[in-house]
């Protein structure tokens, strides 16, 4: 399989980077233990993205449950928003999240 130059020279350049960082912090005298770093860092990602999937998850339910609330039927009683309802309300939301606490 054919491999671009360029990321054999970046694969190259990263790998002399963290050999650099790498020797440096060990003769400042620090000792690192390069794979429970590693698993840290994953660790801190997986709950990064737990937390960015959470709120996520309930800014939705907070979303919908505010398209519920809104008075927005037809005479006929069919629920009717249009793009700028929706934006209204995002902004209304944005507007409620910035003021709390």
């Amino acid at each position: 399989m054919y491999k671009s130059p360029i990321e054999i020279v970046i694969g190259q350049m990263q790998t002399e980077q963290e050999n650099n960082i790498f020797r440096a912090v060990q003769s400042v005298g620090i000792n690192v233990d390069k794979e429970e770093l590693i698993r840290a860092l994953q660790y801190d990602r997986e709950q990064y993205n737990k937390g960015y999937k959470d709120g996520l998850e309930e800014g939705m339910r907070v979303f919908a449950e505010r398209l519920k609330s809104a008075d927005y039927y037809t005479e006929t009683g069919v629920y009717c928003l249009d793009d700028n309802d929706i934006d209204n309300l995002v902004k209304e939301m944005d507007r409620e999240k910035r003021n709390s606490p």
